[in-house]
């Protein structure tokens, strides 16, 4: 995508040297997540190997579901692990979690080695708290998709949950677990020696999400503030050129069109409302709103088309099938139908 002799941007940048393009910000949200302290990333490799134990056989599989029903689980079966699924990680701790007790009991009747780890209760508990920190994460990355979200929204989500790491590295540091409540459960079954090293580990890790988040999400003094709201704005903080600046002025002080700021969306405002009034202005704030935040458009194409193209369809051509699947305009069916001259009653 973003090589720097053949990938797509460098393609469209020969093209329109003026466009201006950004990296996902789901994508870098999951590369910030990805490493993990040595202890931490053993125990995922540990749950991966027990997943993979219990999924690698239909005979398992079943099994393992019998027993579960049995003990009236919510869920009967385990989830593969995806590095390529940006929630993956987090669905397959949070679910390993949850079925932990029948996990143990169906490793022990099975006489398996990885029973063991079930009676570690510092790896345990370390499993807990990958659990709680990779659902805060993955409802960081849901929030994040969606359509017509901005450049300005993003950062804020951004900016929020970096917070949140800096205020939990206080937290962990004065003892206090409940924003990991799994963790926290599991805390309490352990001794001041194993609570001592189950607090490093999580100050270590937590530290090291902090950096890698400033490392993909740098904080940047954002010279276009003004056009998140251009009715609070400090002039002599910003640079514009002196034609766009007086606009500015004058669309600070339009007592109208600070009425419709507060009714429409930004993006709304700035494209139909600004731009009759005062055009120059409202093309330099269009081009930092146009850009996408992130590929979830894309994704969720990809993901149309898979469930469009399935093994009893795979001769499809789709073209057709994924503009309607894709549009946000709900076809009226039945009056197309009715149009046509020659229906297919026998279908």
């Amino acid at each position: 995508m973003t090589g720097k002799h053949s990938g797509v941007v460098k393609q469209i940048l020969e093209k329109a040297p003026n466009a201006t393009w950004n990296h996902c910000f789901l994508h870098r949200e999951a590369l910030a997540a990805k490493d993990m302290v040595p202890v931490l990333d053993e125990a995922l490799k540990d749950v991966t190997k027990v997943v993979n134990h219990i999924k690698r056989s239909a005979k398992n599989s079943r099994c393992f579901s019998k027993l579960c029903k049995d003990l009236g689980s919510e869920h009967m079966q385990v989830l593969y692990h995806s590095e390529v699924r940006w929630l993956s990680r987090g669905k397959v701790l949070s679910r390993f979690y949850e079925l932990k007790t029948e996990i143990a009991t169906f490793l022990s009747e099975n006489n398996s080695p990885y029973a063991e780890l079930f009676d570690n209760e510092i790896w345990l508990a370390r499993v807990a708290y990958l659990a709680d920190v990779f659902e805060h994460l993955n409802a960081l990355n849901v929030s994040m998709q969606g359509r017509r979200h901005n450049i300005f929204e993003q950062s804020d989500k951004i900016a929020a949950f970096e917070k949140k790491i800096k205020l939990w590295i206080h937290h962990v540091s004065k003892d206090r677990l409940d924003m990991f409540p799994n963790a926290c459960h599991e805390a309490q079954q352990l001794d001041t020696a194993a609570k001592n090293d189950l607090k490093k580990t999580l100050s270590a890790h937590l530290t090291q999400l902090q950096a890698r988040f400033d490392n993909y999400f740098p904080e940047k003094c954002r010279d276009d503030d003004w056009i998140r709201d251009p009715f609070r704005v400090d002039m002599e903080s910003i640079t514009l050129p002196s034609n766009e600046e007086h606009q500015l002025v004058e669309l600070s002080c339009d007592q109208t069109m600070k009425r419709r700021f507060g009714e429409v969306s930004l993006s709304h405002f700035w494209c139909s409302d600004v731009m009759a009034e005062y055009p120059s202005l409202a093309t330099l704030a269009v081009k930092t709103l146009l850009p996408f935040s992130t590929t979830y458009l894309c994704e969720s194409g990809f993901s149309t088309l898979l469930q469009l193209k399935s093994k009893q369809r795979n001769r499809l051509d789709t073209e057709h099938d994924l503009r309607v699947a894709l549009t946000t305009v709900i076809p009226d069916f039945e009056n197309l139908i009715k149009s046509k001259p020659h229906a297919q009653l026998s279908h």
